[in-house]
């Protein structure tokens, strides 16, 4: 997520609130400007940066999906994806095909992106997501690496491999991600998930 927000106008911002709570605070505490000393200013400075890391702190792991949800702003940047998704996966491998029907739980915050799939034969789970913006059209995209663990078999159990994918959003009014895979194991197809309404995964 934060490879897509504009960090520098975020620094700049925070740094010219953090300066202005300074004096805020410094005001409120001692009106009079000409009792100000550097301890002083010190103790009030760290008292501020003390609040402001909690609050980023709070904004990272909980508060983002507020913004998010007031502020279309917000979700310009990047859409909040959590939340139970319905996965069809056509599957190309030797010569064969098919289609397998899955469940992905999306969790998502302002520093993790992580999504499990779990199929009839496999489970997989993230190694790397990176959020993205296509840059010709502004959609969201998803650029994933994950590791499939098949289920046992007879007491016998298939190697892991890994994947990769390209997904995007669409702007339909029900949120849907579509892309190609590819795999370790020989194998590549499609991606298409599907959100299940009301569904959303808090993190």
């Amino acid at each position: 997520m934060l490879t897509i927000l504009p960090i520098r106008t975020i620094a700049r911002f925070l740094g010219y609130a953090y300066i202005i709570s300074v004096i805020g605070c410094g005001l409120i505490l001692r009106p009079e400007v000409s009792n100000w000393d550097p301890t002083y200013l010190l103790k009030v400075g760290s008292g501020v940066l003390s609040a402001f890391t909690l609050l980023i702190g709070f904004t990272a792991s909980i508060g983002w999906r507020l913004l998010w949800r007031c502020f279309p702003y917000f979700r310009g940047l990047y859409p909040d994806l959590s939340g139970t998704w319905d996965v069809s996966i056509e599957w190309l491998r030797q010569g064969e095909s098919g289609t397998v029907v899955a469940t992905a739980i999306i969790k998502q915050n302002l520093l993790r992106f992580s999504m499990e799939v779990e199929a009839p034969a496999s489970d997989s789970r993230t190694l790397s997501a990176v959020p993205k913006k296509d840059p010709e059209s502004g959609r969201a995209a998803l650029h994933y690496i994950y590791l499939v663990t098949p289920h046992a078999k007879l007491g016998k159990a298939a190697a892991c491999y890994h994947g990769a994918a390209i997904l995007t959003l669409s702007d339909d009014a029900l949120p849907k991600i579509a892309g190609n895979y590819w795999t370790s194991h020989q194998s590549d197809g499609r991606l298409i998930m599907v959100r299940r309404p009301t569904s959303v995964t808090r993190r």
